[in-house]
């Protein structure tokens, strides 16, 4: 075999090579890109769970407020 011959056989082993190594990175950057995709999500839902948690907290707080004031009141005309 001439030296060109094993050269090109050579360089398409390592062009081979290449290919199945990006191959194999382009697979682990996918499955890296679905884990970030996937906790993302989990991220955006636990976000939207805790808004609607901070809205019932709002509610019961003024519900609380009102209460307070009213039991205020009642106390007040009690005073001697």
């Amino acid at each position: 075999m001439t030296n060109w011959r094993m050269l090109r056989k050579a360089s398409i082993s390592n062009m081979s090579a290449k290919a199945t190594e990006i191959a194999a990175a382009m697979e682990q950057q996918a499955a890296s890109a679905e884990t970030i995709d996937v906790r993302i999500r989990m991220i955006r839902d636990e976000a939207a769970t805790t808004s609607v948690n901070a809205a019932q907290t709002n509610q019961a707080s003024k519900k609380v407020q009102k209460q307070a004031s009213e039991l205020s009141g009642l106390v007040s005309s009690y005073r001697v």
